[in-house]
């Protein structure tokens, strides 16, 4: 199989186990309503069970327990699970929810899930070893569900952009599109997609900063001592559009559901 993207290693996707990465999580952008929607509509009414791969601090995982039977959240971060554990505590003790600290490809299941869910993760994994477990895992009515959304954009946002490579401790890093990359290595058949836009989002300099912090390639505590040359670059551009102390700007996310080939999955050249 084709390599993936430069930047998309395991050695990369484990700066989300920094504690600094996992505490400003909360700050990303909530996922919205219809998302959520849209995977209750996509689970089949026999098997109300969803397995969300790359759970994080649970944003996926934890209202969808409130709307389906059985959730299984996996993740390889302990910090990211810990505030999982957080986010139940916060709305009462939860029957139906299991996490479980393990890498998406380590996992499997011998029970088939009504719906796999992949939220800002499943770039992350090895495609040859995920691609090839998922159709082991999957109800033969169910979907593979990739979730993309977290971006807080607005007039700002060539500039800002422009300032990131200078400063991303991830150096390999290239842009890419994750639906169309799988799609280009014949992994998966789409069968549809939605997406969501939020206008007139606001939030302040500081929880901006805290949002790209969460991000790959800007733990705080891996930026050493250009961390604060950043921040105040970041602050300079922001507040040229700063609005009653808040900037003013729009979130979006799109969903994509599908079936994972069974064979393309072996197809290693």
């Amino acid at each position: 199989m084709k390599a993936k993207p430069n930047g998309l290693g395991r050695e990369y996707g484990d700066q989300f186990a920094d504690e600094g990465v996992a505490s400003v999580y909360h700050a990303r952008p909530e996922i919205p309503e219809g998302v959520f929607d849209t995977l209750v509509e996509l689970a089949p009414a026999d098997n109300l069970s969803l397995l969300d791969l790359g759970c994080g601090t649970g944003e996926v995982a934890v209202p969808m327990s409130e709307r389906l039977e059985s959730v299984d959240a996996v993740d390889p971060s302990a910090a990211m699970l810990e505030f999982a554990r957080k986010r139940i505590e916060e709305i009462g003790r939860v029957q139906n929810l299991r996490l479980i600290r393990s890498y998406a490809e380590d996992f499997s299941s011998e029970r088939k899930c009504g719906l796999i869910v992949a939220a800002n993760s499943i770039h992350w994994t090895d495609w040859t070893v995920m691609f090839a477990n998922l159709p082991l895992m999957l109800d033969s009515c169910g979907y593979l569900v990739v979730v993309e959304s977290g971006d807080f954009v607005g007039p700002w946002h060539e500039e800002f952009s422009a300032l990131l490579p200078q400063f991303s401790t991830n150096k390999d890093f290239e842009p890419y599109c994750v639906f169309e990359e799988l799609r280009a290595r014949r992994l998966w058949q789409v069968s549809g997609e939605k997406r969501f836009l939020r206008k007139g989002v606001r939030k302040s300099v500081d929880a901006f900063l805290d949002i790209i912090h969460s991000r790959n390639g800007f733990s705080r505590q891996r930026m050493g001592e250009s961390l604060l040359v950043f921040d105040d670059e970041v602050r300079a551009i922001l507040d040229k559009y700063v609005v009653e102390g808040e900037l003013v700007g729009e979130t979006s996310a799109r969903v994509v559901w599908g079936r994972p080939f069974v064979m393309a999955s072996f197809d290693r050249d």
